[in-house]
């Protein structure tokens, strides 16, 4: 397997955006070319786009995310399973080395720990790594209430991921559905998050910075 890498003095002045908006900011993305998960029985590559936006919805025990590079995004929505854990260990570095080239960055997010998802962190975190030998990815592991999901969208020219997050614990009738708007809730809504050196992270419009929560920036 050839490794993707990018020389230093290619590298572009600018970090990726990664923003967490609530859910009428997403909808405006949803005209971007989608991807789902698909069954377990699916080869792993129709559950991967590869274009210069794309957005999946419904992120729960999944892992979802993508790889950028310097022509658009390799996005993907894996469902949680034994059989997608061989398929991604056995082809996924193939599949990411024949497509893109000279990846700049990538996001990973999804799985939940429940005893009755077992393949859900294990799927995750086979991604990962596979992801890092390419690029190190910003990671929003693991989300921590049982009822939350994730919906995700990346746009290359903002050079920006887009994603929405409900929180669940609020009853479902109210009429605006709170969504992660504070660094607080961001936290409280994963039980890991690392933001890589080439991305920048946005709450709305507020930049959160590293002197604002130190560990999650890697």
């Amino acid at each position: 397997m050839k490794v993707n890498s990018y020389n230093s003095n290619n590298l572009i002045s600018f970090q990726s955006k990664i923003k967490f908006v609530p859910q009428r900011v997403f909808r405006e993305k949803e005209i971007f070319p989608f991807v789902g998960c698909k069954k377990r029985t699916e080869p792993l590559p129709s559950s991967i786009i590869q274009d210069r936006e794309f957005h999946t919805s419904d992120i729960r025990t999944c892992t979802g995310g993508g790889l950028v590079d310097f022509d658009g995004v390799l996005g993907f929505h894996f469902l949680d399973c034994q059989e997608n854990i061989e398929k991604v260990g056995n082809s996924l570095a193939n599949i990411i080395d024949f497509r893109t080239r000279n990846n700049k960055s990538a996001l990973l997010i999804g799985s939940k720990e429940l005893s009755s998802r077992p393949d859900s962190v294990p799927l995750f975190e086979r991604i990962r790594g596979i992801v890092a030998s390419f690029v190190t990815p910003s990671v929003f592991k693991t989300h921590s209430n049982q009822l939350a999901e994730s919906s995700i969208a990346y746009e290359k020219a903002a050079d920006t991921w887009t994603i929405y997050t409900p929180l669940p614990k609020y009853p479902a009738y109210m009429p605006n559905e709170p969504f992660i708007d504070s660094l607080d809730s961001l936290l409280a809504a994963f039980k890991e998050i690392k933001i890589a050196p080439q991305d920048s992270l946005y709450i709305g419009e507020k930049q959160i910075q590293k002197s604002d929560c130190p560990r999650i920036f890697e």
